[in-house]
């Protein structure tokens, strides 16, 4: 238990998601079975505890502290659960602490009872307190990207990453068997996928040039749609939603989830609605049909599958992507011309006789329109105890600035450097980590698409920004204004669903 309670401090405060990885892995490398499963299960989610309030753990440390120090300690901490932690009367010196296994039995079941909960909290340190607390308070979202555990199990064995989420994703909470395997000790598992998620396809950026360089007989060209990267998997009673990660996505289009009437993998995106009862999916490929993995079939035959089960299924806001026609140079650099509109931004051309392998494997090339660009003005940055930080911009409405975008920056980005040493001077207001500046800084944002979202004061978002650069001498006055946006925002090319 000791050891997880260290690797869940390590992970919360990982500087950079490589980072994270590599603390995983050593991890899963020093820890043995089933310790290392059930620690990936509630890393991930796969293993979900009874929740926690924090008004009955308040009701469970107060019956072991005093009231009033209970009351310091909490203004100190911030939080229940680390105030808990802290004072907490813990293990006697010289006793042994329990292995994750037998924490995990104890407070098994909907709800554990608080004697139960007590004597357990005994047993532990404050560092053991802390990372049992946080897995009963916290939401139920994972602690990790499903990325990154997949990288840290690959790292760890001797598995390449696509093998690795396969089985896992089969599994969920990986077992004695998976780790035999992924060490080279034992043979596959015989998992039955399901409706598991599939390592994804993923294009390759290319220029005019080697778009030239095609032969066009071998190739199909298809819209860029600007969106969420989902998967779509149903077999049996299982209906999923997956991101392109790998993520769990269901339970946030329950909706598209009970639309999911066919019995197979079929990989799209999610073009964006702020609406998610009314999500709708360009659907490009299917990766498996009933008990038949599709993978290694050419494009064109699986092609040929996905529009056939489209055309008996029909299932509601679903449709194909379809193929754009020639590929020769010409009919290419005027196709592109026109991928600049609503809810695409580029081509993608595909290879024909190409197979679906997992990762950026050439068979699969993006031919990316020119970015939409905005001069907005940097509002506040909301900075991260990593380093990272996130800056929101505003453009003008009638006389007022109202946020259109928020960009992410890592440390070690050249942006975000020449922002710092700008914020640091300009401050004006702060709380927290949030730091107010005053509205003087006018920055060019790129971005690839924007639409409708109804919940934002500003009534739109912008897909994919990014500061391009910040632009000197430029007053806020003469940032742009909202109804810029009015033209993007305009009816697509009509394509029917």
């Amino acid at each position: 238990m000791r050891a997880f309670a260290e690797l869940l401090e390590n992970l919360s405060r990982a500087p950079r998601q490589d980072i994270a990885c590599r603390w995983l892995a050593d991890y899963i490398r020093r820890t043995p079975d089933p310790d290392r499963g059930q620690a990936i299960g509630l890393l991930t989610g796969a293993i979900v505890l009874p929740g926690l309030s924090p008004r009955r753990l308040r009701d469970l440390v107060l019956e072991r502290v005093d009231p009033v120090l209970y009351d310091l300690s909490y203004r100190e901490a911030g939080s229940v659960a680390e105030t808990a932690a802290l004072l907490w009367p813990g293990r006697r010196r010289g006793e042994a602490a329990p292995d994750l296994p037998s924490v995990l039995r104890r407070i098994g079941g909907d709800r554990p009872a608080g004697p139960t909960l007590s004597r357990l909290l005994d047993d532990l340190d404050t560092a053991e307190r802390r990372a049992v607390l946080s897995l009963l308070t916290r939401r139920r979202r994972p602690l990790v990207s499903g990325h990154v555990v997949r990288a840290a199990l690959a790292r760890a064995g001797v598995r390449q990453e696509f093998e690795v989420a396969e089985m896992w994703q089969a599994a969920m909470a990986p077992d004695r068997a998976f780790f035999s395997w992924l060490e080279g000790r034992g043979p596959r598992p015989r998992a039955q996928p399901g409706a598991a998620w599939r390592p994804v396809m993923v294009p390759q950026s290319v220029g005019p040039a080697d778009v030239r360089a095609l032969d066009p007989g071998e190739w199909s060209a298809e819209w860029k749609w600007d969106g969420i990267r989902v998967q779509l998997a149903a077999r049996g009673s299982e209906r999923r939603i997956w991101s392109g990660d790998g993520d769990a996505l269901t339970d946030r289009y329950p909706r598209l989830a009970a639309a999911l009437s066919f019995d197979a993998v079929l990989d799209g995106v999610l073009i964006g609605n702020d609406r998610r009862d009314a999500a709708e999916v360009r659907l490009f490929d299917i990766l498996a049909e009933g008990d038949s993995d599709l993978r290694t079939l050419p494009l064109a035959k699986r092609r040929v599958r996905l529009e056939r089960l489209l055309s008996a299924e029909r299932p509601r806001g679903m449709a194909v992507s379809r193929p754009l026609g020639s590929c020769g140079a010409a009919e290419l650099a005027d196709l592109h011309r026109r991928s600049r509109q609503p809810g695409r931004s580029g081509m993608v051309l595909k290879r024909l006789k190409g197979s679906y392998r997992a990762g950026a494997t050439g068979e699969w090339l993006v031919w990316r329109a020119e970015p939409l660009t905005v001069e907005a003005v940097l509002l506040h940055v909301v900075r991260a105890g990593t380093g990272a930080a996130t800056c929101s911009f505003g453009v003008w409405r009638d006389g007022e600035l109202v946020p259109v975008a928020r960009t992410d920056h890592a440390p070690s980005d050249a942006v975000w450097q020449t922002l710092a040493h700008w914020v640091r001077q300009n401050t004006v207001r702060r709380s927290g980590p949030v730091r107010e500046v005053a509205h003087e800084l006018v920055c060019r944002i790129a971005f690839d698409g924007v639409r409708p979202a109804s919940r934002r004061k500003a009534g739109l978002v912008l897909h994919n920004p990014r500061v391009q650069e910040v632009v000197d001498g430029r007053p806020a006055a003469g940032a742009d204004r909202l109804d810029r946006f009015d033209r993007w925002l305009e009816a697509g090319d009509g394509e029917p669903w």
